[in-house]
């Protein structure tokens, strides 16, 4: 429970020095740059998380001390890796509704409905407030930004590394029934 419990609360500080770190104005980010964004913010957050990890170490001597874990045969290393891998969950947890609020058409749909003055729209406000094309040339630009596609001429070509996504993508989305999805 210690860990658990450690684990917690050093992932609340790690969201709450992301918010800080990017509301001051201490980390600049293009937000408009898609993919390049992401892998900034993630870079910053894998620092933020490692910064942070003699927190979780500290938090889970006093939670130790002070009884909080069972000591039912099990040794203070299985309970400690398991912090450790709790802790990376909600890092990734936490990584995942970044990803989400960041780039999710549904929310921006949402987001747009919220934003009118009646809170509706019609299909024909809702194409006209959430331009298509415009999105999909900022995904295109972002994915070649990130190095998974360049332009030859008028053509698009995945690189290895885009060629590699996509086949894991495949076969992920083939294995659980997912569909072609988009």
């Amino acid at each position: 429970m210690a860990y658990f419990l450690s684990a917690l609360i050093t992932s609340l500080a790690g969201i709450a020095a992301h918010g800080i770190l990017i509301a001051s104005g201490l980390v600049r980010i293009d937000p408009d740059k898609s993919i390049l964004k992401l892998k900034r913010h993630w870079q910053i957050l894998l620092i933020v998380w490692a910064a942070l990890l003699p927190l979780f170490i500290y938090l889970s001597g006093v939670f130790n001390s002070c009884g909080m874990i069972a000591r039912i045969g099990q040794s203070a290393w299985f309970f400690g890796m398991a912090g450790i891998t709790f802790l990376g969950m909600l890092f990734f947890v936490y990584l995942t509704f970044y990803y989400v609020v960041d780039r999710s058409i549904t929310t921006r749909l949402m987001m747009e409905i919220e934003r009118s003055p009646e809170k509706r729209l019609t299909f024909e406000e809702i194409t006209k407030v959430y331009d298509l094309d415009t999105k999909y040339r900022n995904e295109i630009q972002g994915i070649v930004d990130g190095g998974f596609m360049r332009r030859e001429g008028e053509y698009f070509v995945n690189t290895p590394k885009g060629a590699a996504v996509a086949g894991i993508t495949s076969w992920y989305k083939k294995v659980f029934k997912l569909g072609p999805g988009g």
